[in-house]
């Protein structure tokens, strides 16, 4: 258990990882369905729905607090928030992210990038990369939206390489119900 623990602050450590920027604020062109009582809010920043039976749990040394999915191969998938403030645009905070996240956590394999809307037609972008972190090799998938006030908003999943690639799946029809608070 210990060695779950740690690795979902280590999966947690990496969502602070990004390059700092801001900018403009695009309108959001859609109203999204209403969420249900079990949705991930966070008060002035995000809401969204988490993957059905997964817990939201605080967790120490977070200041958001986290979702964990069921433990198998000794590590629980989980999803961790963050926010930063930023004076750019979500394009270039992006693009300085990846830039700067191997430098930080070693090097990215398989990266994918994918411009996406979320459910109310707010821009992100969706990343998906492999990195090892403390001798386990971890998939990670972050969408990155840009928030109220100059205030970048990303959200990761971390899952073992050797865990189900179906828990992608999950996270990723979480994240389409994304919408700001």
């Amino acid at each position: 258990m210990k060695t779950t623990w740690n690795l979902l602050a280590l999966a947690a450590l990496l969502l602070g990882l990004t390059a700092c920027g801001g900018g403009g604020l695009p309108d959001a062109t859609k109203t999204p369905p209403p969420l249900t009582a079990g949705a991930y809010k966070v008060a002035n920043l995000c809401a969204f729905e988490p993957p059905k039976g997964w817990t939201i749990t605080n967790f120490p040394g977070q200041k958001y607090p986290m979702i964990a999915g069921p433990a198998s191969d000794g590590f629980a998938p989980n999803i961790g928030v963050t926010d930063e403030k930023a004076n750019m645009s979500l394009k270039r905070y992006v693009d300085a992210s990846l830039e700067q996240l191997p430098k930080q956590i070693g090097p990215l394999t398989d990266l994918t990038t994918t411009e996406m809307n979320s459910a109310e037609g707010r821009p992100g972008f969706r990343l998906a990369y492999d990195a090892t972190q403390a001798g386990q090799k971890l998939h990670l998938v972050q969408y990155c939206f840009q928030g109220k006030n100059e205030m970048m908003i990303i959200v990761t999943f971390a899952r073992k390489s050797t865990q189900d690639a179906g828990f992608d799946a999950l996270f990723d029809a979480s994240m389409l119900t994304f919408r700001l608070e």
